[in-house]
């Protein structure tokens, strides 16, 4: 059978069949966009028009969205953007790397494009969303610092450059106001010198340390009741 004339947009290169009731097409390029195609009788009238998704996914450019530093035991979702899905949704699938057995990595449905991770060390992570169709893939990288959490509270980023936080542990159970607990946070060198200290019953303490040299420093933590303190290694790097 003859008699058709197709016509299709710029990203897309038909290989045989013009002139037929049948084309074979591929795509004139790997970027992602929507396309179409035109058919035509014999006397020029149109008989179908077809938008289709020329291309791999179109995503937004960057890391994934979600928490960069996220804490231990605590869940964390996270998502990759479509900035445009074309005509059907792409397929994500998700690599946590290094994938620890203790590290509760879960992907949930609407189309795969989120998942929620609950972190059970404290390590550097690469999470990747590799999103997929037909006509190829596109992949986006999250770099993630899990931070430490001890039984006083959380500590990060670590390594710090600038500033780092300690998010102290409110009391589980009300405290007498004449005698409350008051934490006492010290910041030492390897050589046992103070540099940082202050003191607080919860909420967030800030050591700015974007003046220290690069090196291991080390965080006590008095919980007002104890002559020992908790102890944690904190990485200053520039």
């Amino acid at each position: 059978m003859s008699g058709y004339t197709w016509s299709v947009s710029s990203n897309i290169t038909i290989i045989s069949g013009q002139g037929t009731n049948s084309i074979t097409v591929t795509a004139a390029n790997n970027i992602g966009d929507t396309g179409t195609i035109v058919i035509n009788n014999s006397n020029g009238t149109q008989l179908a028009y077809r938008p289709l998704w020329v291309g791999p996914p179109l995503v937004y450019a960057g890391t994934l969205f979600g928490n960069l530093n996220p804490r231990l035991y605590q869940t964390e979702t996270y998502y990759v953007d479509f900035a445009s899905p074309g005509l059907s949704q792409p397929w994500v699938t998700w690599t946590l790397t290094p994938d620890m057995s203790s590290n509760f990595f879960m992907a949930y449905d609407n189309w795969n494009n989120y998942c929620n991770i609950q972190f059970g060390h404290r390590d550097y992570y690469t999470l990747v969303a590799k999103s997929s169709n037909s006509c190829g893939f596109v992949e986006n990288y999250a770099y993630l610092d899990v931070s430490y959490r001890g039984s006083s509270g959380v500590f990060y980023p670590n390594p710090v450059s600038d500033v780092l936080y300690i998010e102290l542990t409110q009391p589980s159970a009300p405290v007498l106001s004449s005698n409350p607990t008051v934490y006492d946070i010290r910041l030492y060198d390897g050589l046992g010198n103070l540099l940082r200290q202050a003191s607080a019953n919860g909420g967030t303490v800030q050591f700015r340390v974007s003046d220290l040299r690069d090196g291991v420093y080390f965080l006590h933590v008095y919980d007002g009741v104890s002559n020992t303190p908790e102890i944690y290694q904190i990485v200053v790097e520039h």
